[in-house]
């Protein structure tokens, strides 16, 4: 086992008694109804969407910001009043950190840190805690793109902790791993993606031993794992993966979109033939049907096959089986890093040259097609009246919901520096830029993770 570096930071106006008296008078499950659980939320019902920011600046309507000790990729996890965060240190990637923070005024609750084994590089070109936590009513549930995977109670306490590399071999993957945990009342389910032996698996929250693996398509995905809800009212896991390496030399597989069993793991239906969806995270639009994202081309370019791949799949259950097909198929839009999303009606794609492509939800037809002005990494998030698109240079632009495309807000965290500006031609200098990557909601409040920092963005 790894050794643990724990550096407790107890603030004393947040006692462990102050945890125990929540929990028995139930005021704890209370906090929890506002919470961000994992990567992409879900948005609590409790989001107060009128009173979320429309505007900002970095002398406005920041709350409270904090250094990272550390870089990470991961979108911030809330329970209750406690904030987590991920990131990794050292140029090998050596320390894996978690973060503990109030949700209020940004203190410091506590910090845990692992000395990893699987060492990687630290640059731009691999991944770095990108991964994002899920969080329920006894913890927090960690993987590191390491292959270390660790559960932490609220305070802080290890709960267990396992190597996956130690386990079952190391993961081959370009540019590392980014999936994130998905999660129900008793598992942990993660996806390890890798050009050889690559798996799915379920892990007990109680005490991290695998309930069941299966083994997945060899392929590229730094996509998610989503809960996808059928027609007839089964909850089913799917993953989407582009294509690997075929058995004969040059030869390449296509890409998949893979419905899983939870209890079981046992493959459910699949759709074949995809192109490009490699980073984009599938979303669940209502039971039954789903976006799928691709990108297009090193550059974002159109490629015909990675087009069609973006668009509305339907499930349907024909006899004893399920059935995917597309109920329509992309003519121009593509997806970047972001996942695509649905909100109001409308279908949400941006490319990775920070084009905004708004599609009728029912039809795919074209309702807009806009310039951001900049890549987005964070999947566009609705609340209210408003879409936000919180772009990768700090900053955010803020349209209103529906098919008509109008800019309500254009908001900047941070100003970029000289030495930024005179780069922006230097691709390689541009790799290794701080960059946001995910946003969360919670009442009020507005989380945005940058790399080396965490903003809590809040109306006054």
């Amino acid at each position: 086992m790894s050794l643990i570096v724990c550096s407790l930071v107890f603030e004393s106006a947040y006692p462990m008694s102050w945890f125990l008296a929540l929990a028995l008078l139930g005021v704890w499950e209370d906090q929890a109804s506002n919470t961000w659980q994992g990567f992409l939320g879900p948005v609590p019902a409790a989001v107060q969407a009128d009173r979320v920011p429309l505007k900002w600046t970095p002398e406005s309507n920041v709350a409270w910001q904090v250094n990272l000790p550390g870089y990470g990729q991961s979108s911030a996890v809330v329970w209750g009043d406690q904030v987590y965060v991920t990131m990794v240190e050292g140029a090998k990637k050596e320390t894996l950190r978690i973060n503990a923070y109030h949700l209020q005024d940004g203190k410091l609750l506590w910090q845990q840190d692992i000395a990893t084994k699987n060492l990687g590089e630290n640059t731009d070109y691999f991944s770095r805690a990108a991964p994002t936590p899920v969080v329920d009513q006894d913890g927090v549930y960690v993987l590191y793109e390491s292959g270390d995977f660790v559960a932490y109670q609220h305070d802080g306490k290890l709960k267990w902790q396992r190597d996956l590399v130690a386990e079952f071999g190391a993961i081959k993957s370009r540019h590392g791993l980014s999936s994130s945990p998905l999660q129900d009342a008793k598992h942990v389910f993660i996806c390890m993606q890798s050009d050889e032996s690559p798996y799915l698996m379920a892990v007990s929250k109680q005490d991290g031993k695998t309930v069941w693996k299966v083994e997945r398509p060899v392929g590229t995905a730094w996509s998610s794992p989503i809960w996808f809800d059928t027609s007839d009212g089964q909850r089913q896991i799917v993953m989407s993966a582009a294509g690997g390496g075929g058995r004969a030399p040059g030869e390449t597989s296509p890409g998949t979109l893979i419905a899983y069993d939870p209890q079981a793991g046992q493959e459910l239906w699949r759709l074949s033939g995809l192109s490009g969806n490699s980073a984009p995270t599938p979303h669940m639009v209502s039971p039954g049907r789903l976006l799928v994202g691709a990108s297009a081309g090193r550059e974002g370019g159109p490629t015909k096959e990675a087009i069609e791949t973006n668009g509305l799949v339907e499930v349907k259950k024909v006899g004893e089986r399920y059935e995917a097909n597309y109920a329509w198929r992309s003519k121009k839009a593509t997806c970047g890093f972001c996942s695509p999303t649905s909100y109001r009606g409308v279908a949400y794609f941006v490319d990775r040259r920070g084009t905004l492509f708004g599609l009728d939800l029912e039809t795919g037809s074209e309702v807009f097609t806009e310039r951001l002005g900049f890549p987005v990494w964070a999947t566009p998030l609705g609340i209210g009246e408003r879409v936000y698109f919180v772009g990768e240079d700090g900053m955010t632009t803020v349209i209103a919901a529906g098919q008509k495309y109008e800019v309500l807000a254009t908001n900047s965290l941070w100003e970029p520096t000289a030495e930024a500006l005179a780069d922006e031609n230097n691709p390689r200098a541009m790799l290794n830029k701080v960059r946001q990557y995910a946003v969360a909601v919670v009442g009020d409040s507005m989380l945005i993770r940058r790399g080396d920092k965490l903003y809590c963005l809040r109306s006054k």
